[in-house]
């Protein structure tokens, strides 16, 4: 009877290493890059591969559930509602599926190849495409309401909010339309190529460019309010909350900045550029770097809590659900960490459509 107890009481204390914050869980093998931000229904996490598959996982299991295959690369990230499962491919056509079983409801074809998530708003489909096109579908039938052709392609995810559609693009502007019409209200010229997708928080638009500069500018005037460079590309798109703006650039650092002010709070560095778009949930921050590691940091002082080495380059944009970390990277997996966050705890990067849908 001792024995049992031990060997009980060994058996516990392993599972609870195992179950420390910074640890793999399991890892899901795709045939190509993911860069694909998981969208969760339920138990499950959705997500996208540049091997043309979007794939259903069972999130405790790590075990496919369904997955469904298109005609091209998808690494933009789905995103859920009405029960159903949206996302966007190389093949130009985006998709309408059924969340339980993968199956088509409808594709509708465009003229561009995409990178940014969809968003849905009032029961309508928003998405940027590369061919410079910003469209706007009936979610329920896949049919085209409008579309707003910019100056050159589109890479951002759009934030809708209060009658009105926000978005960069690589013509150096940031765009805010009617949501209704995709009249044009204003745009707002940066420094380079606005790749970064825009959070707008407290009647304020936040994003990056390609020349490194963080832009705060007023919603409903298109007017600046502060910018902040730092040294290198900013392709992360910033996550706003409790006053204060997340993000990271090319220069290796992850900065918090006031959202009010533009002032540098802290900054934390990694040992490559910073790409990804961060997650914060429950007083912690979240994203990939080039060097392959998965960080999360302390938001009060950006101070390190752990880190999580993937396979190879890039780890892309995470997901937390459920008190784990689901991240894909250039290594062809979905990996799936423990957080350290609450468990009942989901969120999403700004990047991801379901942000917002969360909201």
């Amino acid at each position: 009877m001792r024995k049992f107890i031990m060997t009980g009481m060994m058996l516990l204390f392993a599972l609870s290493l195992h179950a420390q914050p910074g640890n793999g869980i399991w890892k899901f093998k795709t045939g190509d890059y993911v860069f694909s931000t998981p969208c969760i229904v339920g138990n499950w996490a959705v997500f996208g591969s540049r091997d043309d598959y979007l794939y259903c996982l069972d999130i405790y299991r790590g075990k496919e559930v369904w997955k469904f295959e298109s005609d091209g690369d998808i690494a933009a990230s789905p995103v859920h509602w009405d029960n159903k499962i949206y996302f966007a491919s190389d093949d130009f056509y985006i998709y309408c599926l059924n969340a339980k079983d993968g199956k088509k409801v409808w594709k509708t074809l465009t003229e561009g190849t995409f990178f940014g998530s969809p968003v849905i708003a009032d029961g309508n489909l928003y998405i940027g495409g590369k061919d410079g096109y910003l469209y706007c579908l009936n979610a329920k039938t896949g049919k085209i309401i409008w579309k707003t052709l910019t100056g050159e392609s589109i890479s951002s995810t759009p934030f809708v909010t209060g009658g009105k559609v926000y978005f960069g693009a690589d013509d150096n502007n940031i765009y805010c339309l009617n949501a209704k019409d995709g009249k044009q209200v204003w745009k707002y010229g940066t420094s380079d190529d606005v790749l970064s997708s825009p959070c707008v928080a407290d009647g304020k638009v936040y994003a990056g460019d390609y020349a490194g500069i963080l832009y705060c500018i007023d919603a409903k005037s298109g007017k600046l309010v502060w910018d902040f460079q730092t040294d290198d590309v900013i392709f992360s798109s910033p996550f706003v909350a409790d006053g204060r703006v997340y993000f990271g650039s090319w220069d290796n650092y992850f900065y918090c900045l006031n959202a009010k002010t533009g002032k540098k709070i802290w900054d934390f560095e990694a040992d490559d550029n910073i790409e990804t778009s961060p997650v914060v949930a429950d007083g912690l921050a979240f994203f990939g770097s080039s060097d392959s590691y998965v960080y999360c940091v302390d938001i009060k002082d950006g101070s390190l809590k752990w880190r999580y080495k993937t396979g190879y380059v890039f780890a892309n944009n995470p997901a937390v659900a459920f008190g784990k970390v689901l991240i894909g990277g250039w290594d062809q997996y979905l990996h799936c960490i423990w957080a350290g966050t609450k468990p009942k705890t989901v969120a999403y990067p700004v990047i991801s459509g379901m942000f917002q849908m969360k909201k």
